[in-house]
């Protein structure tokens, strides 16, 4: 059986896994824990050491979300969630470069800074924070998540990730006034790549920032939630984890929604 491999409420894992459940597609989801990453045994899978990988009932392996994310749509029968008009894919096509690209890194960035952050304790566990770099093949990310954990939200990439949250959250509520959904009048790829990020920062606490503030925002939020593909996602992060997230940004979550409403 074609199998999935992540890590809890890892964003890049939460945008393949919300494609396969809108399209109930029969892939088996293998949870590991973020230490297995640098293991021999997952290396041989993704050199890189970053989720999701997709093993093939044939042992061809896909790595890179938004690769996945097409796969399985194209793979796959069920709704179709790229769109046939060229125009109207190019959109969604940007949506999913604008994540890839921008968002996603951000998204990392704010992460970081409080779940990461509080999980390597106060003071700072050195030894626990060296293993977790070490485990990071890419220099630019390794560089990335020491400051993002040692400053916190007084990190500069930590103010400019919310500000980039905060552009992403007004380019969508302008998107809205004239369409139902990020690429136009059908739901797409496009709302599951962006979903992990929403999703992240209510986990955090941060809804305020656009409810009720951007109206078309918070409407289209709640249409993308009460889909099955998004209640699946969320029943995969337990209630503990969840409460974990949110309570790690208690100390800085008014910072945070200033910077994200000032973007």
């Amino acid at each position: 059986m074609t199998e999935l491999y992540g890590i809890p409420v890892a964003t890049c894992a939460r945008k393949a896994l919300h494609v396969i459940f809108e399209k109930s597609a029969p892939i088996q989801y293998r949870e590991i824990e973020r230490a297995q990453l640098a293991s021999p045994e997952f290396r041989r899978l993704n050199p890189a050491g970053l989720v999701p990988v997709l093993v093939l009932s044939d042992s061809r392996i896909l790595i890179e979300s938004s690769v996945i994310m097409r796969y399985v749509d194209d793979a796959y029968p069920g709704p179709r969630l790229q769109p046939a008009d060229p125009y109207t894919r190019a959109r969604m096509n940007l949506w999913m470069k604008w994540v890839d690209e921008r968002y996603f890194g951000a998204n990392s960035a704010i992460t970081i800074a409080t779940f990461i952050r509080g999980l390597l304790g106060d003071p700072l566990d050195e030894a626990r924070l060296q293993k977790m770099l070490q485990s990071l093949a890419d220099p630019a990310s390794r560089a990335l998540r020491e400051e993002a954990v040692r400053l916190g939200l007084q990190s500069p990439a930590v103010t400019a990730a919310l500000g980039c949250l905060g552009g992403m959250l007004i380019r969508i509520e302008e998107v809205l006034k004239s369409d139902a959904w990020l690429a136009g009048s059908d739901y797409s790829l496009a709302e599951s790549a962006v979903f992990p990020i929403m999703l992240r920062l209510q986990e955090l606490g941060l809804e305020s920032a656009w409810n009720p503030r951007l109206p078309r925002v918070t409407d289209w939020w709640k249409r993308l939630g009460h889909r099955h593909a998004s209640q699946r996602v969320l029943e995969l992060a337990s209630e503990e984890l969840r409460t974990e997230l949110h309570a790690s940004a208690d100390a800085i979550r008014a910072g945070m929604l200033s910077a994200l409403i000032a973007g």
